[in-house]
């Protein structure tokens, strides 16, 4: 290979695939980025917080076994026999949701990680939601893969566009950890789809991954089946879980053995309802064992058996127990919390829900206390590594929708959806609002009160990026909520700054279609505008071509001229990328006519300039050099300086081109001609 650019955070264009190469504690990838050799320095480790795995409970007992079985298993140096990699699903057995496969994967994984060198380039970990009854919330792999790469520090541009081209990227750069000894940990939860599952597997025999789904896949895996905690594990979980919230002076499940196992066999040996009834108990330190034992039973028995079958009745009832023991308050945000169709809810989210107003680097105290007590009651859990994200169990948040339906006239759900995607869209365009225009100017300062400068805009934009938009995509058309359509313009900036096109793209193009059912052809050709320049961004222009010839189409027949002036002057640049020079030049002299007739001649000028740039990429130079001159004179005309020194530049490149192609023996036209 050539010397190749080292890039650690490159603003290049976007990448293929390549081979890794040792740099002192961190890992370097070459890849080809158009033709061109290029080393991009990656993350020499990756933390557990920062792709979110759990951490794991102190209330952990009974799986010794298991445990070692799967630890064995990940051991670098364990004979691999027949399989040739290291992917382990772990499956619950049938018809045992909650029996805790998730848990187990963790504290697996954190001993193997805690391993001297068996993992130094640490781990991560995806929740896909396989199993949750909203396709809607399923994670896909095409968005896994891209936070994947961004977290071990592949710069966006370099990540491919399409899902085989990242599946490939991936697994090379798995590779390439392991061969560097930086050898990775893949941790996948909640996996329902064996196409969307074996897209994140690694491929090389040394990188090893770990599954979790409810039932058998069909990969090629070594399968561990989980089963419901025996009578003993089941009460040295509830010993446990109880002294983690009381401390050992709690003596209540020693001092009452037979009653702890009523609670034990009520629970049906699942963690999490062992848990829950813990958290109960501590909640009520007077309370014997007996009389929640009692209280267990009863729940039992006002559950139908046979829409709650089996273990799933057990599971139900501790749900239901721990539900109506809820103060009201807790009791409704439980119920409103899954009007959130993102992975995780931050307590200002939370606290728009019941309608309480918070700004950011506010304390929404309220929501932050009811959530708190949630959070010790383990209906929901606090996010890894994070103060103020939160995220409900999947089987919890079935329980809690289903009980949000019950209640919804009760609790205003609809208004507390509203509640919830204005303060969405509100802190989207405070975000927006922070960032410099091109020539560094801030925007107004209408929003210092949300947040104090850019970075923090950023940080926040970020951290909720895949809540706006399943806010944007799946609870705001639920609700009517103009967030469906705004939030795609909202955020247009920041995608593009991010490189975040499949969030763009998503956005723009069922904002556009929403508008253009609603009759508001003026506002959908704007947002395919906006796609379309988000492709050109992306590279994507073909896909670039079909929106922007669209939106100008649409443009003309509503006789919005400025409007399909911006659309064509965009659609000239995407046929320039795609390599259809004489298409861009019609488009851009179209635009160059608009923007002449509307007195824009500031746009004008950028046409013109755009304009001669696509007739020298044709070889058109005579014209080309007429046409840059005339941008020229328009830039002075404005008043634009930069302008106008960048027009005179490539003035002066089209002379020497239109020389060039003069002199003997080159391509373009005949010696002598003129």
């Amino acid at each position: 290979m050539d010397s190749a650019d080292k890039v650690t955070n490159s603003e290049d264009g976007g990448g293929d695939s390549g081979e890794g190469g040792a740099h002192g504690g961190r890992v370097l990838f070459d890849l080809v980025d158009q033709g061109r050799p290029v080393t991009v320095e990656l993350a020499g480790s990756v933390l557990p917080e920062v792709t979110g795995l759990p951490a794991p409970s102190g209330a952990f007992a009974g799986r010794a076994a298991e445990l070692g079985e799967l630890v064995a298993v990940l051991d670098p140096a364990a004979d691999r026999g027949a399989e040739g990699q290291r992917v382990v699903l772990v499956t619950a057995v049938p018809g045992l949701a909650g029996v805790g496969v998730t848990e187990v994967a963790v504290q697996a994984a954190f001993r193997v990680l805690a391993e001297p060198g068996w993992f130094p380039g640490g781990v991560l970990f995806a929740d896909l939601d396989g199993h949750d009854p909203d396709p809607d919330r399923r994670m896909v792999p095409h968005r896994v893969l891209d936070g994947w790469l961004r977290a071990l520090g592949m710069p966006p541009e370099h990540i491919p566009d399409q899902l085989p081209g990242r599946v490939s990227l991936f697994r090379e750069v798995l590779a390439a950890y392991a061969e560097q000894g930086s050898r990775l940990l893949v941790v996948v939860d909640n996996a329902g789809s064996e196409t969307r599952t074996r897209a994140l597997l690694p491929a090389d025999p040394h990188t090893a991954a770990l599954v979790t789904c409810r039932r058998t896949m069909d990969i090629a895996a070594r399968r561990h089946e989980v089963a419901a905690l025996g009578p003993a594990a089941s009460v040295e979980v509830l010993r446990q879980a109880l002294h983690q919230l009381r401390g050992p002076a709690d003596t209540r499940v020693d001092d009452a053995p037979e009653d702890a196992l009523r609670i034990a066999e009520l629970c049906a040996g699942l963690p999490l309802a062992l848990r829950i009834t813990a958290a109960l108990l501590a909640e009520r330190p007077a309370q014997p064992l007996a009389a929640m034992a009692d209280a267990l039973r009863a729940e039992h028995t006002r559950l139908d058996p046979i829409r709650h079958p089996g273990a799933e009745q057990a599971a139900r009832a501790a749900f239901d127990l721990a539900y109506r023991h809820r103060t009201p308050g807790q009791a409704q945000l439980m119920r409103l919390l899954p009007l959130d169709a993102g992975p995780h809810v931050s307590t200002r989210a939370a606290a728009a829900l019941i309608g309480q107003a918070a700004l950011i680097g506010q304390e929404a105290q309220t929501a932050k206390e009811l959530l708190s007590d949630l959070a010790r009651a383990h209906l929901v859990v606090r996010l890894a590594g994070s103060r103020d994200h939160w995220r409900l169990h999947d089987q919890i948040r079935e329980f809690a929708e289903e009980l949000g339906r019950e209640h919804a006239e009760a609790d205003h759900r609809d208004e507390a959806a509203a509640r919830l995607l204005d303060h969405y869209l509100a802190t989207a365009r405070a975000a927006d609002a922070r960032w410099e225009t091109r020539d560094g100017a801030p925007y107004d300062d209408a929003y210092d009160d949300v947040f104090g400068d850019r970075a923090q805009a950023l940080a926040w934009l970020d951290a909720e990026r895949a809540n706006l938009v399943t806010a944007a995509t799946v609870t705001a058309p639920r609700h009517d909520h103009p967030a469906e359509t705004d939030l795609a313009a909202v955020l247009a900036r920041y995608f593009v700054h991010g490189r975040h096109f499949d969030d763009c793209t998503a956005l723009a193009t069922a904002a556009a279609e929403i508008l253009h059912e609603r009759g508001d052809l003026t506002g959908s050709a704007a947002m395919l505008t906006n796609l379309g320049a988000a492709l050109i961004e992306a590279s994507r222009h073909d896909a670039a071509v079909t929106a922007l010839t669209a939106a100008a189409s649409i443009h003309r027949a509503t006789a919005d001229h400025q409007g399909e002036a911006i659309a064509l002057n965009n659609l000239g640049l995407a046929e320039l990328g795609a390599g259809r020079h004489d298409e861009a030049v019609t488009a851009l002299a179209a635009a160059a006519t608009l923007y002449r007739a509307a007195g824009a001649h500031a746009d004008e000028a950028a046409a013109l300039s755009n304009l001669g740039a696509a007739l020298m990429e044709a070889r058109r130079y005579d014209e080309a050099i007429a046409i840059l001159a005339a941008a020229g004179h328009a830039y002075r005309a404005v008043g634009d300086t930069l302008g106008e020194d960048q027009a005179l530049e490539a003035l002066e490149d089209a002379h020497a081109r239109r020389r060039q192609s003069h002199r003997p023996g080159s391509q373009g036209e005949p010696w002598g001609s003129e």
